[in-house]
């Protein structure tokens, strides 16, 4: 009963790392990371125009949002949250 979540379960083995960064980051605004890093896409515009050759029209973020869909998939662990802290 005390403890359980429909929207998630509790994990046991978590490093001591992990146990404290809720109690140093109280709000979500103090856990955001911003930062600038420029990527150079010149495989992705390769495939881009393969696949529009094709007759297949892709864009950047469709290829962005099945990544997001197979990370997730793959490495369950990464979409957590804190509760209580």
């Amino acid at each position: 009963m005390f403890g359980f979540r429909s929207d998630g379960r509790k994990i046991k083995n978590v490093p001591a790392f992990f146990k404290v960064i809720p109690s140093i980051m109280l709000t979500r605004n103090d856990s955001q990371v911003y930062f600038k890093q420029d990527i150079v896409l010149n495989a992705m515009d390769e495939y881009i125009s393969k696949k529009s050759e094709e007759g297949i029209k892709i864009s950047y973020m469709d290829i962005i949002y099945a990544t997001v869909v197979r990370i997730i998939a793959e490495r369950p662990s990464l979409n957590r949250f804190a509760m209580n802290r």
